[in-house]
């Protein structure tokens, strides 16, 4: 069953309009049992004072430059959690990340696997179903179950994007603006998509990402006999130093020793973590 993720936003987060220079205390610990799911996970660094807008600095002008696929990358299948199979494509060696964005997973989960619960502070992981359900609960009591076509997030975003889930039939095209200066990348969940100008197409083969470079629209066709699935995805870059440890996204050496020290203590956001156990996966386990 299929299910996409969409962002770990940096106060990191995703769509959302509350300024904070990292998640809130009610947003750090957010365990995510599923149940029959696969998904794409996006995640993206949070960009202060800025508020998400998918209109913001699109072009209107005729003569907007198309954009060209620059790099590929096979999004390679792995084990993790608790018997999920994960696709990762952002966060490989090879594309470690991509400013705003720092992973990008396409989950295939069947009942009972999922994921432990597990702390997060410096990003948010968004969710976005495909097909299946998915359960969710943090320990602030925060807990539901997501449907095909749902949306969830952890925290509000400030950093500016886009996500389009696009279905194409055979002989289908479609032009999207994208603001310019924006990170853009297109990945592909079945079917088979030319992407880029009509002198410059490249052909994507499921379960790659393909960045592009600048421009102000991405021209997009389907010259297969089958149907081409994909999202697009894209986002304002945040310019800021990035520092990964685990669960913990921070800017400096000096603020995961901090994250660590107060997730070991239990303070500072991390106060009911320490004993807390969420009940979806004690369900789960029984």
């Amino acid at each position: 069953m299929v299910m996409k993720k969409i962002m770990k936003v940096r106060s990191h987060i995703s769509p959302g309009m509350m300024v904070y220079p990292f998640p809130p205390a009610s947003a750090i610990n957010s365990p995510r049992p599923h149940r029959r799911c696969k998904d794409v996970d996006v995640e993206i660094r949070n960009q202060k004072k800025k508020y998400w807008k998918i209109s913001a600095g699109l072009a209107t002008s005729g003569t907007m430059s198309g954009r060209k696929i620059t790099q590929i990358v096979l999004a390679v299948e792995q084990s993790e959690g608790v018997g999920a199979r994960v696709r990762r494509s952002i966060g490989r060696r090879e594309l470690n990340n991509l400013d705003p964005f720092l992973m990008l997973d396409e989950f295939k989960v069947s009942k009972p696997a999922g994921f432990p619960d597990h702390p997060h502070r410096g990003f948010e992981t968004v969710t976005y179903i495909l097909s299946g359900s998915f359960d969710h609960e943090d320990f602030c009591g925060h807990k539901g179950t997501i449907n095909p076509g749902d949306l969830q997030s952890q925290i509000y975003t400030h950093t500016p994007m886009m996500y389009l889930d696009f279905t194409l039939e055979k002989g289908a095209s479609h032009r999207q603006p994208v603001p310019k200066g924006w990170t853009a990348f297109i990945y592909t969940l079945a079917g088979y998509v030319h992407v880029g100008p009509d002198k410059d197409q490249r052909r994507i083969e499921p379960h790659h990402v393909a960045i592009l470079d600048d421009g102000e629209h991405i021209q997009m066709e389907n010259k297969d006999h089958e149907v081409a699935r994909f999202v697009l995805i894209a986002g304002e870059p945040i310019n800021e130093p990035v520092v990964k440890h685990g669960p913990f996204v921070m800017n400096s050496q000096e603020e995961i020793a901090e994250a660590l020290e107060d997730y070991r203590t239990g303070k500072n956001g991390f106060e009911k973590a320490r004993d807390w156990r969420s009940k979806t996966v004690s369900q789960r386990k029984t």
